[in-house]
């Protein structure tokens, strides 16, 4: 494959982002803790992002598989559908923590829904998000197969 600028480029963004998914998951709890202290609100907020890091980490991780596997012409093989199944896992993982935070701050403080919405918000994306790796996970599953049978063409 050629040098490609913009693969290049994606490749260090994916890995500044487990950089600066650590220091987001360090700096933004603390912060929540010292501005607001340990209530029951903020504990609502810290627990289920702390929850789903490991989802990010892995996606960050298939991310970066995925790109070495493009830069090295491997691009229709079924080691990238699992990544692609592994990233939507984590969407749709990350998506009922969602869901299930927004529901239970509901639940805790039932007048102030300035949270809970934007939770719910991000989870239905998650969820999104989910869906379209599935999809792509399926075109590439029927293009491999489309390859395997063009070569056995003769």
């Amino acid at each position: 494959m050629k040098n490609n600028k913009f693969l290049n480029a994606t490749q260090i963004f994916v890995k500044a982002c487990f950089v600066l998914l650590a220091l987001f998951a360090i700096a933004s709890t603390w912060l929540f803790i010292w501005v607001f202290g340990l209530s029951k609100g903020v504990i609502a907020l810290i627990v289920p992002f702390i929850l789903v890091i490991p989802a990010g980490y892995t996606v960050l991780i298939c991310l970066d598989k995925l790109l070495s596997n493009i830069k090295n012409d491997i691009i229709f093989d079924q080691v990238n559908t699992e990544k692609f199944k592994k990233i939507s896992i984590c969407c749709f993982y990350a998506a009922v923590i969602g869901i299930i935070a927004g529901a239970i701050y509901i639940i805790i403080d039932s007048v102030n829904y300035i949270i809970a919405v934007p939770i719910l918000i991000l989870a239905c994306g998650e969820a999104f998000m989910g869906l379209i790796t599935i999809v792509i996970k399926i075109v590439f599953n029927r293009a491999i197969e489309i390859k395997n049978e063009n070569d056995l063409t003769i």
